[in-house]
């Protein structure tokens, strides 16, 4: 990957060929997101920084995919998890929340994950547009 920007983002930005642009670190996150959604719509994501969850969670992150309402089969509607070592995913995205919906080549759609966040205790918050409602994930042993 070279830190070169493209030439309309060149004439935009007074600073684009300048020794800031060449000492920034390209983030892994669109990476990440592109290997996540596929054509899912990742909408936000949120590094695991709680003890609730068994170990292997924590640093991961976990990735809402609002859903493709355009597409035939229907895909994303789920929430992923993206395992991270040393600052980079280590792993491909593992499902963690799908379900939402029952048949992927009809209209039904139970939720469409927005956003997640991790709750003081630990807990995964989702947020749905479809229902207007914010879920609370819990582990349990």
């Amino acid at each position: 990957m070279t830190n070169e920007l493209p030439q309309e983002i060149e004439s935009i930005l007074p600073f684009a060929n300048s020794s800031i642009l060449q000492k920034t670190i390209k983030p892994t996150i669109p990476v990440l997101c592109t290997r996540a959604a596929g054509i899912g719509a990742p909408l936000q994501f949120a590094f695991y920084t709680g003890k609730q969850f068994p170990e292997a969670y924590r640093g991961g992150a976990f990735i809402a995919e609002h859903g493709s309402w355009n597409r035939s089969p229907r895909t994303g509607y789920q929430v992923v998890f993206v395992g991270f070592k040393d600052g980079k995913p280590s792993v491909d995205p593992a499902p963690f929340i799908t379900g939402l919906v029952p048949n992927p080549a009809d209209k039904n759609v139970n939720g469409r994950p927005v956003g997640v966040a991790v709750a003081a205790d630990g807990a995964l918050l989702i947020s749905d547009d479809g229902s207007g409602m914010i879920y609370r994930i819990t582990y349990a042993q």
